[in-house]
């Protein structure tokens, strides 16, 4: 069979049609387990290569940094709303990943690029929750609940899932609260259409107060996903990064109005 053997893992990496994803650093690919069993691999550069730029170089740096607390994360965590981590595997300075093979995300459903079964709407939403309350109840904070990072899985009956803890961190005080101040890792690009205002960096604070988040950030960013599921497609704190942003820092969600016709809904912000 063509393609890469790594260990217990097969990927190709050439073949576009297996590529799921991608990243700077890290990308994910339909692959193989043991040989037969279907299985996402996510693949990351975990060491500086000798071409490297600078910028690349602290690209991968991150990446590692990603990886570690991805790893810490899956292991500790088992949960049918979690992504099942089956497998690791490293060779010559890539980390890979062999996980739970999923049919989409909610994202690609929200966009009407996924058709495939869904359980009911108020399943949908018990699922991310009992999936957070897990995570938190193992002493994570995930940092990074977005559409894209909830999956849909191809097994029946279909399950939601909890995906990408390449952000997460370990909280161990009572409030599940940690620093942020120094970890700017979370400040990125789409990331930010998530964050919990207390996340976010305040153009007037100049920089000098230090930011915490706790597990409650991950509750608001959930909050965010159920109004994007259920609208569908819709931020509740508007459109446009800019924009979204300064609601969020300012507390504003946008003012939606609903007109109802012939059994569809159609949704406009309102001024």
């Amino acid at each position: 069979m063509p393609g890469l053997d790594v260990g217990k893992i097969w990927l190709d990496k050439t073949e576009r049609r297996l590529l799921l994803g991608r990243g700077q650093f890290s990308h994910v690919h339909r692959g193989k387990l043991n040989g037969s069993k279907e299985v996402a691999i996510k693949w990351i550069v975990v060491e500086n290569q000798p071409e490297a730029g600078y910028n690349q170089i602290a690209a991968i740096k991150q990446d590692t940094q990603r990886s570690k607390r991805e790893d810490e994360a899956l292991r500790l965590l088992d949960h049918p709303n979690v992504i099942k981590l089956l497998h690791v595997e490293e060779e010559n300075s890539i980390k890979y990943f062999a996980l739970e093979l999923c049919a989409a995300t909610l994202h690609q459903y929200c966009m009407r690029l996924y058709n495939g079964p869904m359980p009911p709407v108020a399943v949908v939403l018990l699922h991310i929750v009992r999936g957070l309350r897990h995570v938190h109840c193992k002493g994570f904070a995930h940092r990074n609940i977005e559409p894209k990072n909830i999956l849909i899985s191809k097994s029946f009956p279909t399950r939601i899932l909890l995906s990408d803890f390449g952000l997460s961190k370990s909280v161990s005080n009572l409030s599940g609260s940690y620093s942020v101040s120094q970890d700017r890792s979370i400040n990125q690009d789409g990331q930010l259409l998530w964050l919990a205002p207390e996340l976010l960096d305040n153009p007037d604070d100049q920089g000098f107060s230090e930011k915490r988040g706790s597990i409650a950030s991950d509750t608001f960013s959930a909050g965010c996903v159920f109004f994007f599921y259920l609208t569908p497609g819709w931020h509740p704190f508007g459109s446009g990064l800019d924009s979204i942003y300064m609601n969020i820092l300012n507390g504003k969600p946008v003012i939606l109005r609903c007109k109802f016709t012939r059994g569809t809904t159609s949704i406009q912000e309102h001024d």
